[in-house]
């Protein structure tokens, strides 16, 4: 890079296994979460009223991950949900599930396709809802394929246009 001086290497990397998207929702229907699933909210509120409620509900042990958590807790928690002797077979998480850990997911479940930035509501992007999505079915985890849907169905129209919207290309990495 001529600004800094150092070299940039470009990689393009093809998904190795199918992501599957879902033409139906969960129509809110908590109970209709299954094992391997992750149920990806946008604010540590969100992340633990969902937990108390999934728990409440269906009687399932739910693992929590979120940016804000210790990196030994984060770990703890995503061994214990891929650990299938533990009896933690749902994920409860914030888009941190999108950087940096193996899990078995199964399928991704939104909460809702908006975030907080700080300011304001803000729509996902279509390369930050593929980070999240690109979690179920990893090469080499439990689950072969993935599969990527809405809790609720006022959701799937946007999941489907941002599934199908081409992602924005950086053409500047810095001025």
């Amino acid at each position: 890079m001529e600004f800094t001086g150092d070299d940039l290497e470009v990689r393009h990397y093809d998904r190795l296994t199918p992501l599957h998207y879902l033409k139906d929702s969960l129509d809110g229907d908590l109970k209709r979460l299954r094992q391997g699933d992750c149920l990806v909210a946008f604010s540590r509120a969100e992340i633990f009223r969902l937990r108390r409620e999934v728990e409440r509900v269906s009687r399932r042990s739910c693992a929590v991950i979120y940016g804000g958590l210790p990196p030994g807790t984060r770990i703890q928690q995503a061994q214990l949900f891929n650990d299938p002797q533990s009896g933690c077979d749902l994920l409860i998480a914030s888009d941190a599930v999108g950087m940096g850990l193996n899990l078995n997911i199964k399928r991704i479940v939104f909460s809702s396709l908006k975030k907080f930035d700080g300011h304001r509501m803000q729509s996902l992007t279509p390369s930050h809802m593929r980070q999240i999505a690109g979690r179920a079915g990893r090469f080499g985890s439990k689950y072969p394929e993935g599969e990527v849907t809405t809790l609720h169905r006022k959701d799937l129209k946007n999941l489907d246009e941002l599934l199908n919207t081409s992602v924005e290309t950086v053409e500047v990495l810095a001025n």
